[in-house]
């Protein structure tokens, strides 16, 4: 016959087993809950970018939301890109003015020198020309 001790013990280890599944049950259902509004999230987000583009096409053509609140939110975001946009072009632009090409890459290509090696290494002017023994070095900054 097994003593109160033992049962309790043993009560007590069957009780941290269930504790134990518990707690993995919890933490995985938790994280299925953050998966979950995960994918909410991505679908309001592909709503939202489907209904813009329609709405600009709509708006191209001449058609206003009878919505007062959709007509409000939907002027608000396009002010909001049309900022963006306008600053993005705005780095294009000091990336020109900078020596980029277009936009499209940081250093242009009158910065890019010859090293020691086989292969090409930029060097940064910062308004003058550097010698091809100073690419690399600190003396081009």
């Amino acid at each position: 016959m097994l003593s109160l001790f033992q049962r309790t013990l043993g009560e007590q280890a069957v009780n941290a087993g269930k504790t134990v599944a518990m707690m993995g049950s919890e933490a995985r259902t938790k994280t299925d809950m953050a998966v979950k509004e995960r994918l909410i999230l991505a679908a309001k987000q592909e709503f939202g970018l489907e209904l813009f583009d329609v709405l600009v096409g709509l708006d191209d053509q001449g058609w206003l939301p009878p919505d007062r609140d959709v007509r409000s939110i939907y002027d608000q975001c396009k002010r909001d890109i049309d900022n963006f946009l306008k600053k993005k072009d705005e780095k294009q632009e000091r990336l020109r003015h900078l020596g980029g090409e277009g936009g499209t890459g940081v250093l242009s290509s009158s910065a890019m020198r010859k090293s020691s090696g086989a292969t090409n290494t930029p060097a940064i002017t910062y308004g003058k020309e550097v010698s091809p023994q100073q690419s690399g070095t600190m003396a081009s900054f």
